[in-house]
């Protein structure tokens, strides 16, 4: 039998009417987005599902990923008739993982989306700044592209080491179109302005990180049932250093490509992204490893379960 990673996508990977086929054709995903509605007060089918600005704010947009990631996981998970062998979530993602892991229960999942939210939004005011995807350039060039920054007295650092050929920064708002403009002066093939409303994994949310940790060291939580691999540390969790390794999250870099060569080495060899896009998918099958990488964003897509069965 073939070892399975689920994988969880981040903020950025929203649009309206994600998970929706799974929401007509599956009682345990509606189960999931009711449950999620009754906790958070609100028809979260409205914000998923029609058309609104709201889906694309902080506060909104991490609710409505991880209930759409956690109602398709329900059902993959009963289609496969078996349990994941590891798990990873990408930055926001991180939080469905460490459901899918047993480390959380629902509420208590929901719970942290919303406070982060809160303080992730809250640090975005009072420290404005964005993120620029980054494709080719090596890790010297971008250096240097942060460093011409840093010394003029701006926010500018690798926020997600995606894989050898994309990494993301994260930067003051004032120099982000700047950055666009001038990337090709430092070996930088294409950047890319994200659809995301602040400097995420960055010193600009060590207010919010704080605030994360202290609120993990009084959530009620379990050892985890299976491996998750942890984006601070790239490696398996220290259910000890829970609260500090999620405080690190949110101030610091997420080590994916790190994260999946791990896994890699570990055994695993079928890569299941769960959730709205292909984001993870696409990475995965740009790093060259010998394995499996399917998305499961649409009904139709679970065909494509057949060959690991």
């Amino acid at each position: 039998m073939k070892k399975i990673a689920v994988l969880f996508p981040g903020q950025g990977a929203q649009s309206i009417g994600m998970g929706k086929t799974f929401y007509d054709q599956f009682q345990t995903a509606r189960e999931v987005i009711n449950h999620a509605s009754s906790f958070y007060g609100e028809d979260l089918t409205k914000l998923i599902f029609e058309e609104n600005d709201r889906i694309h704010q902080t506060l909104n947009t991490q609710k409505a990923i991880i209930t759409t990631s956690l109602s398709i996981y329900h059902v993959l998970k009963e289609r496969l008739g078996r349990d994941f062998d590891a798990t990873i979530g990408f930055s926001l993602g991180e939080y469905a993982a460490l459901y899918a892991a047993g480390v959380f229960d629902f509420e208590t999942t929901f719970e942290l989306i919303r406070l982060r939210g809160i303080w992730m939004e809250e640090a975005s005011t009072k420290f404005p700044g964005g993120m620029i995807a980054l494709v080719g350039g090596s890790i010297e060039d971008i250096q240097k592209l942060c460093n011409f920054y840093i010394e003029q007295g701006y926010l500018c650092q690798i926020a997600n080491f995606n894989s050898p050929l994309q990494k993301v920064l994260s930067c003051s708002r004032e120099i982000l179109d700047e950055i666009i403009e001038h990337a090709s002066e430092f070996g930088i093939k294409r950047a890319v302005k994200l659809n995301v409303s602040g400097a995420f994994h960055s010193p600009f949310m060590s207010e919010a990180a704080l605030q994360m940790e202290s609120q993990v060291l009084k959530t009620t939580s379990n050892p985890p049932s299976i491996d998750i691999i942890m984006n601070a540390t790239h490696k398996e969790l220290d259910y000890a250093e829970l609260a500090e390794t999620m405080k690190q999250q949110m101030e610091g870099p997420v080590y994916f490509e790190d994260s999946v060569r791990h896994l890699v080495e570990k055994g695993i060899e079928v890569f299941i992204e769960v959730g709205p896009g292909n984001v993870l998918t696409s990475l995965i099958k740009k790093m060259g490893f010998d394995v499996q990488a399917i998305s499961i964003n649409e009904v139709s897509d679970l065909d494509k379960l057949g060959g690991i069965e």
